[in-house]
């Protein structure tokens, strides 16, 4: 990435924190525009093309280079290491095997093939029948966990995104729902409830954003203008994104409580499901599979590597025979090393897939799901939604009375 395109990125990101909110700014002029940079995607998709990567170094390459290269220097140098530490196993059996062959070439032995031959022989049989039988476990505990957080992973996305329609709903209702032009107290009642409800989706996010996770809510939400230091008061005794939407329904239906009574029933419905989805993000944080399950698939796959480790020693063993005087065969084992690095390397994507998974908002910037810019984008969307009907031939009345309010 560039560097003028990063620091673009790294302003999206902190375009919601840097924004401060002030009543008289949000009521002041319809086309009056008070908040920073415009949210980026919360995810872009990688697009693939079958004759671009699936045969590709080119594609290779780039799919290392989104993994990550500390992933994949990780995978690499702890495959590499596994697979040299199983062929050094290798070149001790081909040192007792040649040793077996030289005792026979020189009459000190009447076996051919000697003893220990035949031993390393019926051990790599029987490393093939255990690796074939144990195999099974450890790659459907693997399978089927990383089936459950690629799911775990996709129900966050949605769920950001039914509750980023839910809050442009609720904008879209509640701004329509007044006359036109919008009197004062009702651009002063639709600042409130874009205020709740902003702040209710940033308290949402709290524990996943990096931007707005360290801010306090007696201190930088102040500053923010999200919430009021009475607000606050109130608010921080009980659960803190609950009492913000309390706030949000009651300013939603005394703004509404004389308008047509389908519009405010339809805008409650579009609150309750904007609140079940924000619950449902919390639910979700803390939902995994049994860490008894997780406890297994970690025994059993460092184990299924153990096995791979020793089994493929013998199982890949290479030996040519032949006059070991004269032989220029090399006691170096490199089919173990690949055998074993491809294998290991396979658990080890494994494991690094579901770290990754794990963690839909992970910092590392891999398949993260940018809730910063989820916040900025559903800001800017309800802050023109709120006021589709500040028309400008009421700006007089309003200024007149900002003006009076001032002196």
């Amino acid at each position: 990435m560039k560097s003028g395109e990063k620091v673009e990125v790294e302003e999206r990101a902190r375009a919601f924190v840097e924004t401060v909110r002030e009543e008289k700014d949000f009521i002041k002029d319809y086309g009056a525009d008070f908040l920073s940079a415009k949210g980026g995607a919360a995810y872009v998709p990688k697009q693939y093309s079958a004759n671009t990567y699936a045969f590709s170094l080119v594609g290779l390459s780039k799919s290392f280079k989104y993994i990550g290269v500390t992933y994949i220097h990780t995978i690499l140098v702890s495959s590499l290491g596994w697979g040299m530490i199983s062929s050094s196993g290798s070149t001790i059996l081909w040192l007792i095997t040649a040793h077996d062959e030289f005792c026979f070439d020189q009459g000190f032995s009447q076996d051919q093939p000697g003893p220990n031959a035949i031993y390393i022989q019926d051990l790599s049989d029987k490393f093939r029948i255990l690796y074939g039988q144990y195999i099974f476990l450890p790659i459907f505990l693997l399978s089927s966990y990383i089936g459950y957080v690629a799911w775990r992973w996709r129900e966050f996305q949605i769920n950001c995104n039914i509750i980023e329609g839910a809050a442009k709903d609720i904008a879209m209702l509640c701004g329509a729902a007044v006359t036109t032009p919008a009197t004062l107290d009702e651009r002063k009642a639709l600042f409130r409830i874009y205020r709740y409800l902003n702040c209710a989706h940033a308290m949402t996010y709290k524990t996943v954003s990096p931007t707005i996770g360290p801010l306090s809510y007696d201190g930088d939400f102040i500053r923010m203008g999200l919430l009021t230091g009475d607000e606050v008061k109130r608010l921080l005794p009980t659960e803190e994104r609950h009492g913000v939407f309390g706030l949000l329904a009651d300013e939603i239906y005394t703004l509404m409580k004389d308008k047509n009574g389908g519009v405010l029933g339809t805008t409650l419905a579009a609150l309750r499901v904007c609140l079940d989805k924000m619950d449902g993000h919390m639910d979700r944080l803390s939902r995994d599979q049994p860490n008894t399950f997780l406890d297994l698939m970690v025994v059993m796959s460092t184990l299924w590597i153990i096995l791979i480790v020793v089994g493929e020693a013998f199982t890949l063993f290479m030996y040519a025979g032949g006059d070991l005087l004269m032989s220029t065969q090399p006691c170096f084992q490199p089919l173990v090393i690949f055998g074993v690095f491809t294998l290991t390397g396979v658990v080890r994507v494994a494991f690094v897939l579901i770290y990754i998974l794990r963690n839909p908002f992970g910092s590392k910037k891999v398949d993260a799901i940018k809730v910063d810019n989820y916040l900025a984008g559903v800001e800017r969307s309800t802050f023109v939604l709120f006021r589709t009907s500040f028309a400008p031939e009421a700006e007089h009345e309003v200024e007149s009375a900002i003006d009076e309010a001032g002196t």
